[in-house]
Parts: structure tokens; sequence; C-alpha cells
């Protein structure tokens, strides 16, 4: 190891600055140079041979990792940080090393992500189960970063921002970029869940109606200015169940207010049987049960027609 004039480190970021400044140590730490030992090595390509200036020496090192610390070195006026000149290495070691420097499998952004893929296509690095659980802790990073990129920009930028999943965004696709606006702008707070619902759903309204802009448009803007979006989706993915529920609503308000009875029917009405709870605290209660039954027994044809 050896103390390396940060200007000399600066000049020497190479294609590996693919990292975000998500975690740099403290200021007063780069100040004392109480920093990772930065590693800077010559990279060559592993298919040729050839070092990227055609030189082995550490002249021609770049640095490997630790761009974001050098420059706010620079920032805040620190000559020099710790640094270590390795031999050189080909493409994939280094963004190996690079990665295991970083330590953040599973905790990369989309942006990080789509930087590492396109060094690795650039450097004819292979995308095997090694690399990958550097990237995602999981074997599957070639797959979920070819389904990101396959995404429109609209959506990558979605997805990055945590709007949405990858899923959510493949599924909702065809959806007019608007609609996406107007959902994830929208002034009320929807969970994460709740926004892959409203999305999803919209998108099955949009395509079962035949809906585009702006009609699609108009939809979401009706349905995010409801009190109850998801609701308000629901009622009109399912007209039927929910005339059959305002049905009932009507129907128990009008047979049970008032009365020690409550009548519950199953869920969607898929069943043979509604369930009737009764509460009784006196005789007169009773009486008014009794009451309520004969009233139900007299509207029971429109009651069960519902199941």
């Amino acid at each position: 190891m050896q103390m390396e004039r940060v200007a000399t480190l600066v000049a020497r970021v190479g294609p590996l600055d693919i990292f975000e400044q998500t975690r740099l140590p403290p200021d007063q730490l780069i100040r004392q140079g109480l920093t990772a030992v930065l590693a800077l090595a010559p990279l060559y390509d592993s298919a040729t041979g050839d070092t990227a200036a055609g030189a082995t020496d550490s002249a021609e090192a770049q640095l490997l990792w630790g761009a974001p610390i050098v420059r706010r070195a620079a920032e805040i006026g620190v000559g020099e940080l710790p640094a270590r000149y390795l031999g050189p290495l080909g493409h994939r070691d280094a963004l190996m090393l690079a990665l295991r420097m970083e330590a953040r499998a599973g905790g990369y952004s989309w942006s990080e992500r789509e930087a590492i893929h396109r060094y690795t296509g650039e450097h004819r690095v292979a995308l095997d189960t090694e690399l990958s659980q550097l990237v995602t802790a999981e074997q599957t990073f070639a797959e979920s970063i070819q389904r990101y990129l396959a995404l429109a920009p609209i959506w990558r930028r979605a997805v990055e921002a945590g709007a949405v999943d990858v899923r959510t965004a493949e599924l909702c696709g065809a959806l007019p970029p608007a609609v996406l606006d107007t959902v994830s702008g929208a002034g009320r707070r929807l969970s994460f869940s709740n926004r892959r619902l409203v999305l999803t759903w919209l998108s099955e309204l949009c395509g079962r109606d035949g809906l585009h802009e702006p009609a699609a448009v108009e939809l979401a803007q009706n349905v995010m200015q409801s009190a109850d979006p998801l609701d308000a989706l629901r009622r009109l993915r399912y007209p039927r169940l929910s005339a059959m529920e305002e049905r009932f609503t009507a129907l128990q308000k009008r047979l049970t207010q008032g009365t020690p009875l409550a009548l519950k029917a199953p869920p969607a009405f898929e069943g043979a049987a509604y369930e009737l709870q009764l509460t009784l605290r006196s005789r007169h209660d009773l009486a008014r049960a009794i009451d309520a039954l004969q009233r139900m027994q007299e509207e029971s044809d429109e009651l069960f027609e519902l199941l």
C-alpha cells in the first residue's frame, strides 16, 4: 500500500466508474486518509490479452473502485489517499473485484445495474452465476436486466424511482404515459402495492374496453379523484357483482336496520346460504327480531335471487 496523490487518482478514474455516490465515508475520515484502500491496475481484454493502453506497468493503471471517494476528496482539498497498485487484470476480474469492494449485492439501483450490464457488453464479460450473485444476490441478473432494458423509457424511470416493479411495468406497458403520470403523481399517497393494483386494473379495463388516449387518461383521472381508487376500479372491473352488492346493501338496511338481526352475504355471493346473527338483550328485542324475520320472509325471493 502507498499514499497516492488525489490528482493522480482523479486522472485514473476509468471504465469502472459505475457506482453511485451512496455510501461515502464522513469527510473527517477522508481528510485523515482513513478510507478503504483504493485499487488500481492496468486492464486488458481477456479475449486478446491486449491491455487498455498497450502496457502492463503501473503507469497505465486505472482506478478499479472508489471514484466517488476520490472526487469527494478532491472537492474538500485532500491531497493523498491510500492506494494499492495491482498487476494487470482482465475486465471480468476487475469488475468482480470492484463489486466485492462495493459489497452491495441486491442493493444496486437499476441505473447501476444498467451500467454494470453495459460494462459487461462492452468488454465481453459473461454474466455468469458468480457475477450475478455479486450484483443481485441471486442468479437472475442477466434475465432481470434484459427485462428492465426492454421497457419503454418512462416505465424504466418509474422502476428506477421505485414507483413500480418490473413485472407491473411489463403488464401495464401499453398504458399511455399520461396514465402512469396520473397515478404516480396524484396528490393522494398510494402504497406501493396499491399503486401496482391500480395500474394493473387500469390496464385490464383499458384492454377490455378498448380505451386509448384520451379516454384512458380520463378514466385514470376519474379513478384517482374518487374517495377510494381501488374500490372505484373494482366496481368497474366487476359491474355485475357491484350491482348485486348495492342491491344487497339496500335490502340489508331495509330488513335489519334498527333490529337485533345482522345479515351477512357469502363472499361475492358465491354460496348457498346467508349468515344471520341474532343478539337478544330483552323480550322486546325478541319481539323486534320476530317482526324483522317476518318482513324478511316476505322479501325472501329478492334476497335469494342474489345467491
